[in-house]
């Protein structure tokens, strides 16, 4: 990561890291954690400053048949009135010179953007957004992502119910807009539970690509400890086991 609120990672550091992943089947997508949540536009451009200086552009063209590109994690978009939400036009003001810089850079694998509000939580952000922002694109090859933690035992949206799922994945469908489920668990930062079964059958129903969050990392309340893959592995009832493993549309028997 770049900048203030993380680090630099060298273009050396990138090109081993993606070699790694690629050599293990994998596909890597680099991604920036700099702006998780409220930022400025000045941070934003840090990361996109980032992307674009030439030694980091050119692993992202050695690659770019195999990778992917995450520009920035869960930012939220800042709202131009000054407070409260940022409005779509805002959202595509910040996106859209994003998009045109990177690919001006000679990046021409796919984009991943986040939801620009509510820590990539809200899919209208999405809805509303993504027409225009693929139309900026000269390569045509954007993929938009909702980060999926709220419980549905709490949350009065019921974001991490089977209900909420389905409506937002028929949607993206219906849409025709290229989703993915960025980040989902098994729980909410309230410990609330998201139908996670639910979700991995549905998407592999619809085709709808998904990334569990996370498999492993420092062991704090923002990481979310308790949804860690690899925290428990020789328990039955573990879920990593059934995401993994025992689940028929777990990531072993569907990839």
């Amino acid at each position: 990561t770049e900048g203030s609120r993380g680090w630099r990672i060298p273009a050396a550091a990138l090109d081993a890291t993606i070699q790694n992943c690629i050599d293990n089947n994998l596909v890597p997508i680099p991604e920036l954690h700099n702006v998780t949540g409220p930022g400025s536009l000045a941070d934003f451009q840090t990361c996109i400053d980032y992307w674009t200086s030439p030694d980091i552009a050119a692993v992202f063209q050695k690659y770019e048949n195999n990778i992917m590109l995450n520009i920035a994690n869960e930012w939220n978009v800042p709202a131009s009135s000054g407070s409260g939400e940022a409005s779509d036009t805002d959202i595509r003001n910040a996106y859209g010179p994003a998009i045109t810089a990177i690919r001006n850079a000679g990046i021409n694998c796919p984009l991943v953007i986040d939801s620009g509000r509510d820590y990539a939580a809200d899919e209208n952000a999405i809805l509303n957004n993504a027409a225009y922002l693929l139309n900026l694109d000269p390569k045509h090859n954007l993929i938009f992502s909702i980060h999926i933690y709220d419980p549905s035992s709490t949350d009065p949206n019921n974001r991490g119910s089977q209900a909420r799922i389905k409506n937002v994945m028929d949607q993206m469908i219906s849409n025709h807009i290229c989703f993915i489920w960025g980040e989902f668990s098994r729980y909410g930062y309230n410990n609330g539970s998201v139908e996670w079964q639910y979700l991995i059958s549905y998407a592999q129903q619809t085709g709808t690509g998904h990334l569990v969050w996370a498999w492993w990392g420092p062991t704090d309340t923002l990481s979310l400890a308790y949804n860690k893959m690899s925290r428990a592995w020789d328990s039955d009832t573990c879920w990593s086991r059934g995401v993994t493993l025992d689940e028929a549309n777990g990531i072993q028997r569907t990839s």
